[in-house]
């Protein structure tokens, strides 16, 4: 395969890819430094994967060894900087609402076990298939739907331990 249409191929995946490593990594530079450094194996590798599946999963699990690779060799378990806007970046007041979710939902996903935010990045926000995540992590199709169902769980714990107020019935009711 040719060095264009190894570039071509992968770029297709580049903003996937992207977003798994910022899920795992929680710092949108180590991300772009992950995703830098998958392109260059790739570039670099003899043999790669035909099938369209395959590949895919080759990619992510190259992204995945990479941050498991840097955490090693920081040995740092934890790289969590709280999210904070500055004052130049207070969005304009019809954003308000939207910019509270994700930066709740951004905050809850990085309280998340590694492992929770591992299945979850893997299915949430790469977009893998169960069957998919099973065989990249080597682990029983049926351990992922567990893991996904207690990562979810835990992310909504989360979100309702400290954004969400319940309303009453009849706020309810006035909404209608």
């Amino acid at each position: 395969m040719f060095l264009g249409e190894k570039k071509q191929r992968f770029e297709h995946y580049l903003g996937r890819l992207h977003g798994y490593a910022v899920a795992m990594s929680r710092d949108s530079e180590v991300a772009a430094d992950l995703v830098q450094d998958c392109v260059v194996r790739v570039l670099k590798a003899r043999k790669i994967p035909v099938d369209e599946a395959a590949y895919r999963a080759w990619l992510f699990t190259i992204v995945r060894n990479l941050w498991r690779d840097h955490l090693r060799s920081t040995k740092r378990l934890q790289l969590v900087e709280p999210l904070e806007l500055t004052q130049g970046e207070i969005p304009p007041a019809s954003y308000e609402a939207s910019i509270v979710n994700v930066v709740a939902v951004r905050q809850a996903f990085e309280n998340l076990t590694d492992e929770h935010r591992d299945i979850l990045a893997l299915v949430d926000v790469a977009e893998f298939s169960y069957e998919e995540c099973a065989k990249m992590l080597d682990i029983p199709k049926g351990t992922v739907m567990s893991r996904i169902s207690r990562g979810r769980a835990a992310l909504a714990d989360l979100l309702n331990e400290n954004n969400v107020i319940a309303m009453s019935s009849a706020s309810k009711r006035n909404k209608l």
